[in-house]
């Protein structure tokens, strides 16, 4: 779903957390009968303590209909642990970096699609969006001729329709889904009969102690790399345009030095982190916050809330690029840390060092309402993200 919103508003959220950290550290909303946490130790423990805390919110551990919820998000050990093992060995630092060829072409070939006589984008539809859609998509090995497809179903997905969505946006969205299903159920066979240097290929050979992934958990993982693998790289570049819109002068001191921008990276991801909250539901009565939670309740750990904590961080509203030490939550923590979060990071490093060379001067957001999109949560503190963001910058 999405509304209205100005830019100022993305920011909003940061004085509700604060209030429920100070007042009201552990919240029951009696409306949707879940719990909520907002402190830093709290959030991480409930991310950390797996054997306390599943994932698995439906309790239908992998029997269930729908690939994504049989996705490695939503499961717990034993199963978790061979699925991870396995799709990790493609995603290690050393395997990302081996990328930054292709994610330069990427880049260097959506910024040549601009007219050289713009000043004005839409950096989220035009630059931030097909960015990670095409580095997947030629991970996984889509043909070139499916890509713009593939783009689609991306885009369709960044939008996924909550609960009282309109008719029209929940088809859109199970048909999107079943289109992509198709197509990657087709490519999985294929590679099965004649394997190619792609994810999908490594992913059917992988094996740990005898184990494979079967048919469905690898359809399982391209939806989840799909969708999670695109949100996180689309709302952390939207995230890094409105932070340096917001304090210019941290633009200007990355390019002065441009060492300093993995820091600047890390400060965004903690200040307007890209997964705003995520749920957890209890496995047996357990202490949280101080009260006693029965068994399968569900919790909302707040993130960006943990990571505006100021009893774990100094000067927390502060945006400072050069912030030391920064242990900001924003992929999540323990077993379920998010796997593409080097991937993530490689795409907005690369990105920004293309258009710190072609979008020179200072970058500014026009002052108008922004569309933004609306995730679970009281007020503004459910703004996820905007799905679409005017970027203007100097001669």
């Amino acid at each position: 779903m999405s509304f209205l919103i100005r830019k100022e508003n993305v920011f909003a959220p940061f004085h509700w957390y604060h209030e429920m950290r100070r007042t009201q550290p552990l919240f029951y909303d009696e409306q949707t009968h879940h719990w909520h946490i907002f402190r830093y130790e709290d959030v991480k423990f409930v991310l950390s303590e797996h054997t306390l805390f599943s994932s698995d919110i439906s309790g239908s551990g992998a029997n269930t209909g729908d690939s994504l919820r049989s996705s490695l998000q939503f499961l717990d050990p034993p199963r978790h642990h061979q699925l991870r093992r396995l799709v990790s060995q493609a995603f290690t630092p050393r395997v990302v970096e081996q990328l930054v060829a292709h994610i330069t072409s990427v880049v260097s070939e959506l910024l040549d699609s601009l007219h050289s006589s713009d000043r004005l984008i839409d950096f989220a539809t035009q630059i931030a969006s097909p960015l990670p859609a095409l580095v997947i998509a030629s991970l996984l090995g889509v043909s070139p001729h499916r890509q713009n497809d593939f783009r689609r179903w991306a885009d369709v997905a960044l939008a996924a329709p909550g609960p009282g969505a309109p008719q029209e946006i929940a088809t859109a969205y199970q048909r999107a889904k079943m289109e992509m299903a198709e197509y990657m159920t087709q490519i999985i066979e294929e590679r099965r009969v004649e394997p190619r240097d792609d994810l999908i290929s490594h992913l059917i050979t992988a094996e740990i102690e005898g184990q494979r992934l079967t048919g469905w958990e690898l359809l399982s993982f391209c939806e989840l790399l799909l969708i999670n693998g695109n949100k996180s790289t689309f709302h952390l570049m939207n995230a890094i345009v409105l932070c340096f819109d917001r304090y210019p002068e941290a633009l200007a001191h990355v390019r002065a030095r441009p060492e300093v921008l993995p820091g600047a990276i890390e400060e965004v991801l903690r200040f307007l982190a890209p997964l705003k909250a995520t749920v957890r539901r209890t496995r047996e009565k357990t202490l949280v916050g101080g009260r006693q939670l029965a068994k399968d309740q569900e919790i909302v750990a707040w993130i960006e809330s943990a990571n505006h904590d100021e009893n774990h961080f100094d000067s927390p509203e502060q945006f400072m690029i050069e912030r030391t030490p920064n242990h900001h939550l924003s992929f999540g923590f323990g077993i379920h840390a998010c796997l593409g979060s080097h991937l993530a990071r490689l795409e907005a490093r690369v990105a920004l060092q293309a258009m710190f060379e072609r979008f020179a001067g200072q970058w500014s957001i026009p002052d108008v309402f922004l569309d933004a999109l609306k995730g679970p949560g009281p007020s503004t503190a459910g703004i996820m993200g905007v799905k679409h963001l005017p970027l203007t910058w100097e001669a």
